[in-house]
């Protein structure tokens, strides 16, 4: 058992801070304005703190998991709680957000001035997989500390040792490259079987098991055909996740021709209102050229 502190209680946040009480771990949930999240109520032992962030450290905390959505709001928050200064030396820093290779060095640099160990995790699998303790999670750090995180997280999915430090985030990176790739192509195909009065309910199932099946086609699939999108995974923090990977290499990232294309879709929708819609909402894309 560990005591661990999860600083970001939003969409991957919550069920995260679950998965980890239920499997045994002390663990208290820090929020930016105090407030108990919607979903924690069925938690084993998720503590939210009463405060604005709370008191991170309380009671010996050893472990930090951030579960924010880019480097502005870890920078913002560890300046708010002073968490890195408490954390004993030896203790350790899982970062979970996608947060990007510059954010993920500043951090490392931080944390190694204090004798803290850093493991960059990232995962994949949305909050379906959050939920379910099914995450991919894309660890970077020395081997020992991400022996020490892999432990833990494995609550929540199955933890994968990529490389050093940032190497979680590249990969991560690529993933987001690869599913808005995919969403784009899953997307186009049920627009042009529409367009030729196919049924695209009835095409969903003859796709699965076949060659153009796959995770994406299966979850977000559904929501295109039923224009029923949600918000579970917006685009804007999709849209934020493909400006991470062209900061990361702008030369190689100007040579993928799909992730620029779906890049620039995703900002047009954000731009139209459809910022906080589910990345799936590319497909809104051809209701709104209808409109034009």
């Amino acid at each position: 058992m560990s005591r661990i502190a999860i600083l970001g209680l939003g969409y991957m946040g919550v069920p995260i801070a679950n998965r980890l009480a239920s499997a045994s771990h002390e663990v208290c949930g820090l929020t930016r304005d105090g407030n108990r999240r919607p979903g924690l109520d069925g938690a084993v032992a998720v503590r939210p703190m009463e405060t604005p962030w709370g008191r991170a450290a309380e009671g010996g905390t050893e472990v930090l998991i951030l579960c924010l959505p880019d480097a502005a709001a870890i920078r913002a928050a560890l300046a708010q709680t002073k968490v890195l200064d408490s954390l004993a030396s030896g203790g350790l820093v899982i970062d979970m957000g996608t947060t990007g290779l510059e954010g993920t060095r500043w951090l490392a640099g931080e944390c190694a001035a204090r004798g803290i160990d850093l493991v960059d995790a990232p995962v994949s699998g949305g909050v379906v997989g959050a939920e379910a303790g099914r995450l991919t999670l894309f660890l970077g750090g020395d081997a020992g500390a991400v022996a020490r995180a892999a432990d833990i997280l494995r609550a929540c999915g199955t933890p994968h040792h990529l490389g050093e430090t940032g190497a979680g985030q590249a990969a991560k990176l690529a993933n987001q490259i690869i599913v808005a790739d995919t969403i784009a192509a899953v997307a186009e195909g049920l627009e042009f079987a529409r367009t030729l009065g196919v049924d695209r309910a009835s095409l969903l199932t003859a796709l699965a098991g076949g060659f153009a099946d796959s995770r994406v086609l299966q979850v977000h699939g559904p929501k295109i055909v039923a224009e029923e999108y949600g918000s579970a995974g917006p685009i804007r923090l999709h849209l934020k996740d493909l400006g991470l990977a062209q900061a990361a290499d702008p030369a190689a990232f100007a040579r993928l021709e799909v992730a620029n294309a779906v890049a620039r879709t995703f900002a047009d929708l954000a731009g139209n209102g459809h910022a906080e819609t589910d990345h799936s909402g590319y497909a809104l894309r051809f209701r709104q050229e209808e409109a034009e």
